[in-house]
């Protein structure tokens, strides 16, 4: 580990005494002198006994491994596929979490880039989670798009279009007229389609 960037990535939570105890707790796993596999496993094997993951033992986690933006390149000497199967145990731990959530799909797709099933659907659920499609940037939402995930990620683009259609009315109707152009012929999508616009004119 390169221990230096990884207080750096922390910023304040590497020395903070306002934090949570896992937050301390697993904060002196990080930096124990044990091998970067362990840390991961002996975090893991921690919050096993953890009723709930606070935001700053996921904030401690997130920002010292990935970076304060997720894309600063991880600081563990650990494997691509190692680090992946972290997050994703994390999340199994902790299912209902939007921010680790799309932490753990952002590392799952750099893992399995050519598998659409196993990276698509955690995006969708972040999403759902989170409430925000924006969440998610333009590239992943290109091959969501271009995966057999598309209408659910379209329907997501329309859900949140009708939520900010009183700020953005041209957008929300662009975004119904082409949908309703692009399944004119499926007759189930058209009907679901629908279901989500008399959804929110109800609101």
């Amino acid at each position: 580990m390169d221990i230096a960037q990884f207080k750096y990535f922390l910023d304040d939570l590497a020395h903070r005494e306002d934090v949570s105890l896992h937050c301390k707790n697993i904060r002196e796993i990080f930096f124990s002198v044990i091998t970067d596999s362990q840390k991961l496993d002996q975090t893991i094997s921690y919050l096993k006994t953890a009723q709930a993951l606070d935001d700053d033992t996921l904030s401690l986690l997130k920002r010292g491994i990935r970076g304060p933006y997720g894309s600063e390149g991880i600081t563990l000497t650990v494997t691509s596929k190692e680090e992946t199967e972290f997050w994703l145990s994390l999340h199994h731990l902790f299912p209902n979490i939007g921010k680790l959530t799309l932490v753990a799909a952002e590392a799952n797709l750099t893992a399995t880039i050519a598998a659409e099933e196993s990276y698509a659907p955690l995006f969708i659920m972040a999403i759902k989670q989170l409430d925000n499609i924006y969440e998610v940037g333009g590239e992943t939402g290109a091959l969501i798009l271009n995966s057999k995930y598309r209408f659910d990620y379209q329907l997501l683009f329309l859900a949140q279009a009708l939520k900010d259609k009183d700020e953005y009315p041209a957008d929300a109707a662009a975004e119904i007229n082409e949908l309703l152009g692009e399944y004119a012929f499926d007759a189930k999508k058209i009907k679901l389609i629908q279901e989500m616009i008399e959804q929110y004119q109800t609101k």
